[in-house]
């Protein structure tokens, strides 16, 4: 029985068991022809005598037919095997396959005797994302005709892909904002900068024509020409209203209906639209039908989604190139994703899932692209877990936009491999993926038209994406040599190594490099090295019940000095106030109450809020944010990186401060062996500034305790001379773009010429055993003079055992004694701050450090 792509059936049959013993019974089982394995079965079937249907309702997949067949089994084993031998009879009769709708097949819900299946593709989707070969399509295709054949099921149009969500189209002109007066019926807006003529569309269209009732929507009906009078030639399709409102652009409706809008024009040799206004409703109007126009309307046309290149190109023998002679052809299914745009526009597809890399390995991903006719295409990273670091290259503009990957692609009809080769070092991280037309992260520029700005991504025309392959590298050997073309890095120059985003004329051909590619196609590729190193907090956890508090940072935790005031929810009824607001927020969504909290901080105005809060270039659109609205004493503190053995690491941050004295914020670095250590940054002044801290870690070993924490007002216990370290003040702390970056190669110039100040070594382990070994060889020298070891033949067990007690006191005793002696280092940045580092232990460190936001919350 064969079942065809995308298509529906029924599989049924009547069943009856007599004799069969409770607990016994038959299997049938739908198997797939080809794995030649079951896919669906029910098992110990006994009816005791009755008839039973059985059905199995099968939806096909979206790239390939595959054939089924029924196995129904009554027992099994052999001689040997007793216990799986069944008495009685079986009766299989009225076997039925039939087509069936997709809502029959949605409406099943799998029991005792139906069950659902869902056929899978025999074609491999290891090494890739989820539907990284654009196999399977949305359920809502189902039901169009125009996009699935109703005979064979096969896509005939561009399909909704599973496991991507689209992004709309944008339009460069702005969306006409219309008016209606019912008693006139005459719609009206105003001029749209950019716009020629406005076009009118119908909902609820019916043709008085045909004898059918049927209605059609988004059916243009005619346009206006900045309310000019009738074209003869046109007179159709061409409106006019003498009594439009001065500088109006108006419509009279002559048939009632659901109407709408949309401006076109021309701009600096840009096709350029609007949106669709909001509909208006005549209901009183009266005259004859309106006619279809369709002359230019194509031009709002834009479709994209899963095609079959095979019943959609017109080329399909060129369209790609000849395995025979080593040019790519996609071998896992005819499926890909094309998006196409009459008018300039940017829009594409995003992972609907994010797509997870783990802490210290390497990775490859990779994208064939292909774009015709001067289309624009970009292939670039959603960073998730906003760890990825911006690299700027040669032909980026600055109206590129901030994005990790590639934009402004043109193949030139060919197929390009577009590839990234990520190395996660610190931090593990998520992505997504995102396919386009156009750069939907390019920035507006001005036009010819008086205050006219469009996105300088736009771009019209056809662009096409398949086969993306996601591979986890064996281990850093491997990624060197497919991103730099050495497996190990020693003492090769930069000249030799492989140059990433070498585009056009220069880009690497596969073939070329199959060493480091592993491929025989003779296409050209591209690629980036990208590296997780950056969080600039777009990557949180929401709160669950409270719009006040800030969202969750995924890689720091929250605590509240010893001493300090909570958090607790304020009630709008009482018109309470918190003491302390932190998390991650947007400088968007600080206009409301948290903007008014935050007005309550003494000795700070409205003004020198505003100016604070208003976005920056280096702040980014998120950031993490810690306010004392009383004085207090909070911080963040993160744990989640790993400092590789032999490793030199530069840490950065951008942050600013403000408050109504001179009190500063801290950074700290905080040594995992010994929690009451740490190296300190002081923050102060209230514009960004970069930071920095720099780490070697000379021990043999890896680590993965070390802390980096971000305070607001300290309080560290009881300091050397009796005397209280506890610290608040008020004031808020904005800090952004933490970015811990191994130095690689230059690790040890860059670490020495850093200032003394902003650096800290972890010397070797066997360095620091060794010195104890001899501080306690002093320790037993001592002991020895103590206690004669002749004593051991002379005195009962007794006092054996008190004298060895006394030893061990006192060697315990002359440790701690040494351990809480100070070092003191003072230390200052080359930022202009002041920054001072302290080797600091307080005697009694009482610092919270497992404190659960949510025991704060109300």
């Amino acid at each position: 029985m064969e079942v065809m792509v995308n298509k529906f059936y029924r599989f049924s049959l009547w069943v009856k068991t007599v004799g069969v013993d409770d607990g016994m019974g038959a299997t049938v089982a739908l198997y797939s022809a080809e794995k030649d394995s079951s896919v669906s079965s029910i098992t110990t079937l006994n009816t005791n005598g009755e008839w039973q249907e059985i059905s199995f309702v099968i939806k096909g997949t979206a790239t390939e037919n595959q054939k089924t067949y029924l196995k129904v089994t009554f027992g099994s084993g052999d001689i040997y095997t007793p216990a799986s031998h069944i008495k009685g009879d079986l009766y299989v009769t009225a076997l039925t396959w039939q087509n069936v709708d997709y809502d029959e097949y949605k409406g099943i819900t799998s029991s005792t005797y139906v069950k659902q299946v869902s056929l899978t593709s025999s074609v491999s989707s290891s090494d890739t994302v989820s539907n990284g070969n654009f196999q399977d399509i949305s359920s809502e295709n189902y039901d169009n005709n125009e996009i699935i054949h109703e005979t064979t099921g096969e896509i005939i149009g561009a399909a909704v892909p599973a496991s991507w969500t689209k992004n709309d189209a944008t339009h460069a002109l702005k969306t006409p904002s219309v008016t209606f007066t019912a008693t006139t019926n005459k719609m009206s807006w105003d001029a749209v900068a950019g716009a020629s003529r406005y076009y009118v569309f119908m909902n609820g269209y019916k043709d008085v024509a045909a004898s059918s009732d049927e209605t059609e929507d988004n059916v243009c009906i005619g346009y206006v020409v900045d309310n000019q009078a009738e074209d003869a030639t046109e007179s159709a399709y061409r409106f006019a209203d003498a009594n439009a409102d001065e500088g109006k652009i108006a419509i009279t409706f002559r048939y009632d209906g659901v109407y709408y809008v949309r401006a076109y024009g021309e701009v600096d040799g840009k096709q350029l639209t609007s949106g669709n206004s909001s509909s208006k409703t005549a209901a009183s109007a009266t005259g004859d039908a309106y006619k279809k126009y369709t002359a230019e309307t194509g031009m709002f046309d834009y479709k994209g989604g899963i095609i079959n290149y095979k019943k959609y190109v017109s080329n399909p023998d060129t369209f790609y190139g000849s395995l025979a002679n080593g040019e790519y052809k996609s071998t896992r299914s005819d499926n890909l994703l094309m998006l196409s745009s009459n008018f300039y526009t940017n829009y594409g597809y995003t992972m609907s899932s994010t797509k997870s890399v783990s802490a210290n390995n390497y990775y490859m991903i990779s994208v064939w692209v292909k774009t015709e006719a001067g289309a624009r295409a970009y292939v670039t990273i959603n960073n998730a877990s906003s760890v990825l670091k911006r690299n700027v290259y040669t032909g980026e503009t600055d109206n590129d936009g901030d994005f990790v990957g590639y934009v402004n692609i043109d193949t030139d009809g060919e197929w390009v491999e577009y590839r990234f080769y990520i190395k996660t070092e610190l931090s593990s991280g998520s992505f997504k993926l995102e396919l386009g037309l156009g750069n939907k992260y390019a920035k507006d520029v001005a036009t010819s038209v008086d205050g006219l700005e469009i996105s300088h991504g736009l771009s019209k025309g056809t662009v096409y994406f398949d086969d993306i392959t996601f591979l986890t590298l064996a281990n850093e050997a491997e990624y060197n040599k497919m991103a730099y073309g050495h497996e190990d890095l020693e003492g090769v120059q930069e000249a030799d190594m492989l140059k990433e985003y070498q585009i056009g004329a220069d880009a690497y051909t596969l073939k070329d490099h199959a060493e480091y590619t592993g491929s025989y196609f003779t296409n050209k590729y591209v690629f980036k090295r990208i590296e997780y190193t950056t969080d600039s907090f777009d990557n949180y956890k929401e709160p669950t019940d409270d719009d006040i508090i800030g969202n969750t940072p995924s890689a720091y935790e929250h605590g509240t000095a010893t001493d300090a005031d909570s958090y607790v929810k304020p009630k709008e009824e009482d018109g309470t106030v918190p003491d302390v607001l932190y998390g991650v927020y947007n400088v968007a969504k600080l206009e409301g109450a948290v903007k008014g909290y935050l007005k309550n901080i003494n000795g700070i105005t409205e003004d020198q809020i505003n100016n604070f809060l208003a976005p920056q270039e280096n702040g980014g659109k998120n950031f993490l944010m810690m306010a004392n609205i009383t004085d207090n004493g909070q911080y963040y503190e993160s744990n989640s990186y790993t400092f590789k053995a032999k490793s030199y690491y530069k840490i950065s941050f951008f942050a600013k401060l403000l408050t109504g004295g001179s009190d500063k914020a801290e950074f700290r670095y905080t040594y995992g062996d010994d929690d009451d250590n740490w190296s300190t940054i002081q923050i102060s002044g209230a514009n960004w500034v970069e930071y920095s801290f720099y780490v070697y870690n000379e021990d043999d070993s890896d680590r993965t305790s070390d802390r980096i924490e971000f305070h607001l007002g300290t309080n560290d216990g009881i300091d050397e001379n009796s005397v209280e370290t506890k610290h608040f003040f008020s004031g808020i702390l904005l800090v952004d773009n933490v970015s811990i970056e191994a130095l690689g190669a230059n690790g040890e110039a860059t670490f020495n010429a850093a200032d003394n100040s902003i650096k800290h070594k972890f010397e070797l382990q066997e360095e620091a055993e060794k010195e104890t070994e001899e501080e306690e060889d002093e320790d037993g020298e001592d002991d020895k003079e103590r206690t004669n070891p002749q004593l051991w033949l002379m005195i009962a067990s007794i006092v054996i055992g008190a004298c060895l007690l006394a030893v061990v006191i006192v060697f315990a005793y002359r440790k701690v004694k040494r351990k809480l002696v100070k070092k003191t280092v003072k230390v200052e940045n080359k930022v202009p701050v002041n920054i001072n580092k302290a080797n600091q232990k307080s005697a009694g460190n009482k610092r919270k450090k497992d404190i659960n936001n949510e025991d704060f919350n109300d």
